[in-house]
């Protein structure tokens, strides 16, 4: 019987130049789709749930906020109301309220208005004997100036001023008893103009400033001070505070002018307790105490944080701070809301970042699994491709032994070798064939314990010669044979 080293071939056989994808490689690659389709199912899923998720916590949360902001307000909008509220706010920015009328204080100066007539409060007999009396002299002239303020004609608002005149004759004319008296007479209450001019006869008559110099300062507006200032200067008197006073008295009188439409605003029966005016000052009223007080928004909102325990800020725009967001509560219309500090409120992207953070996180997490999956399938086939080369070459290296070992063992089975030394060499020759296959089988054990990682390696030191000329005894039969 004779021994056959080709392999069958056919549709049932392929041979060893089949389709390198093996049905490994195919599975590796079937996992990924597998997993790619798994993973953006998954991201789809999350997405979605996690979508309703965000809605749902965003509206409870708006929802909170509103309230917050709503309760706040109201808290708020109570203790403006609270009578303690005056007590809480700067003395110099409150009013006094008596009959449905702002009153004025005197501090106001100038803005207290004036009763004289169109001819000065002077009669005829006044007007001419101050004329004369200008144009005299000596003895005739005060007996002029004497007669005019002894005329029963002159208005009593009109009388200040033609002591102030007859004054300052009787300081020119060295009549100082007589300038003194007039000086006497001028009421507290007299014209600014007048008392202005009462304090720079004092100072030139006692060459030093009076001591209620800074309270007619402050009732001068800033052009008669300037100019009152520079006639002191003129005496030897600085009194740069005078001036800087009377600027800040005038601060004063033109936000008080501003609360004159305050009447109008508070008439009898209006049950309004507080106005926003056109000047963008808020004015509260308290009418049980008759009094009131002013502030602007930024004063209201240092009042707030200052004296309002509330988990709301004040702010000045009712408008919304950024695009998206909403409104902040009204505490005054028109004129501050209630909104929550930006540390407590969510931002309104929060949300949508939240979830595209996801959603990336997923996709990566996704996209790397595929990754890992392509890069194991693409190993797995190249570990196919290569065991099957692998398989290929064993093959083919192990039909070579087997060959001689055939045709040794039917060359003795047959009897064709008669001569003792040759059946010795023969059967050397099939020992040595034997040994290589037991080399390569041994090989090839010794691969798959070293994928195992079983195989132990023991390096020793070996004789050279000695392993030369046992590889030659293996291999002589060959040589001899061929």
């Amino acid at each position: 019987m004779a021994w056959s080293d080709q392999k069958p071939t056919g549709p049932g056989h392929p041979g060893p130049a089949s389709n390198p994808r093996t049905p490994a490689a195919f599975s590796g690659f079937g996992w990924v789709v597998l997993a790619l389709a798994s993973g953006v199912a998954l991201i789809v899923a999350v997405v979605v749930n996690l979508q309703s998720v965000v809605e749902q916590r965003d509206e409870q949360a708006l929802w909170v906020s509103q309230r917050t902001e709503q309760l706040g307000a109201r808290e708020l909008r109570r203790a403006i109301l609270d009578p303690a509220f005056l007590e809480q706010t700067p003395e110099a920015q409150g009013f006094e309220w008596h009959a449905g009328k702002l009153v004025t204080p005197e501090a106001m100066g100038w803005l207290i208005p004036e009763t004289a007539d169109a001819d000065g409060g002077l009669d005829a007999l006044a007007r001419d004997l101050v004329r004369r009396a200008s144009r005299a002299t000596g003895e005739e002239a005060t007996a002029l100036w004497q007669r005019a303020l002894r005329d029963p004609g002159v208005h009593s608002s009109a009388r200040d001023r033609l002591r102030m005149q007859a004054a300052w004759f009787a300081h020119r004319q060295g009549q100082a008893e007589w300038r003194d008296s007039l000086l006497g007479e001028i009421e507290g209450t007299a014209p600014p103009e007048v008392r202005a001019s009462r304090l720079l006869l004092l100072a030139a008559r006692d060459k030093a400033l009076p001591a209620d110099a800074l309270q007619v300062f402050g009732h001068l507006d800033p052009e008669r001070a300037q100019s009152l200032a520079l006639r002191l200067t003129d005496h030897g008197l600085a009194f740069d505070q005078g001036v800087t006073w009377s600027k800040e008295q005038a601060e004063r009188r033109k936000r008080w002018v501003q609360l004159l439409p305050l009447e109008d605003r508070f008439a009898s029966g209006s049950e309004s307790t507080w106005s926003v005016l056109p000047s963008g000052i808020l004015a509260v009223l308290f009418p049980d105490q008759s009094r009131g007080v002013w502030l602007e928004r930024a004063d209201l909102i240092r009042w707030a944080r200052e004296h309002v325990d509330v988990p709301v800020q004040l702010v000045s725009s009712l408008e919304p701070a950024k695009v998206g967001q909403r409104a902040p509560a009204s505490v005054i219309p028109d004129f501050v809301g209630a909104s929550l500090p930006l540390q407590a409120e969510d931002s309104p992207t929060s949300g949508p970042v939240l979830l595209a953070a996801l959603v990336v996180a997923l996709a990566a997490l996704c996209g790397g699994g595929a990754w890992l999956a392509l890069r194991a399938a693409g190993k797995e086939a190249q570990a196919a491709r290569l065991k099957g080369e692998f398989l290929t070459t064993v093959t083919h290296e192990l039909k070579t032994p087997l060959a001689g070992i055939r045709l040794v063992a039917e060359l003795l089975a047959d009897d064709h070798v008669q001569d003792p030394e040759k059946r010795k060499n023969y059967l050397q020759a099939l020992s040595a064939e034997s040994t290589r296959l037991s080399m390569l089988i041994e090989n090839v054990l010794d691969l798959r314990r070293m994928e195992r990682g079983e195989r132990v390696h023991d390096a020793q030191l070996e004789d050279l010669g000695a392993l030369v000329r046992a590889t030659v005894e293996l291999f002589e039969p060959l040589l001899k044979r061929s």
